[in-house]
């Protein structure tokens, strides 16, 4: 359906940022604040934690801190440097050794982080993304369900807080 005579994507969302236009909600959802709005398409539970009626908003961003996580640990026990993340410090990925999320600093500047895997510099990239998009979170076409993830080749770990839940690195598209 069309909102304010657009089609897609920018019907709803800003053209250039990304971010929804609120007032547009409300022309399809009425009175319901952004977080809470789920398209009646979206029905599946995206991050696997049986809710399927949170706003997709959530289901993306439980999601994006369980990619978060799996990131941090695969940095730390695969690759053998911590890493953090900083969404108003480019390069935005940084060096954390003491894993207290806050990045190390040498001669009063943040450590770049630059030990990258294949498979890391893909899920940072993904992540970096989905961080810094605005939206409520990516089409249900391309957000993971559970089935995608059990048959993603991309298996890194569990998200420790999901036991039954599968997270893998650089699964989102």
């Amino acid at each position: 359906m069309p909102v304010n005579g657009k089609s897609g994507c920018v019907g709803c969302h800003d053209v250039h940022t990304g971010a929804p236009q609120e007032d547009a909600c409300k022309t399809c959802h009425g009175d319901v604040a952004v977080d809470d709005i789920r398209m009646p398409s979206s029905a599946a539970d995206y991050n696997g934690n049986g809710d399927v009626t949170e706003g997709i908003r959530q289901e993306y961003r439980l999601l994006r801190d369980a990619l978060y996580a799996q990131i941090q640990a695969y940095a730390k026990n695969t690759v053998g440097t911590g890493i953090t993340y900083n969404t108003d410090a480019y390069p935005y990925w940084f060096v954390d050794a003491d894993g207290d999320d806050v990045a190390d600093e040498k001669d009063g500047a943040a450590v770049a982080y630059t030990t990258w895997t294949p498979r890391l510099l893909k899920a940072a990239y993904n992540f970096n993304f989905f961080r810094k998009n605005p939206a409520p979170g990516p089409t249900t076409a391309s957000m993971p369900s559970k089935s995608s993830m059990t048959a993603s080749k991309t298996w890194v770990g569990m998200c420790p807080s999901t036991p039954d839940h599968r997270v893998r690195l650089g699964l989102f598209r």
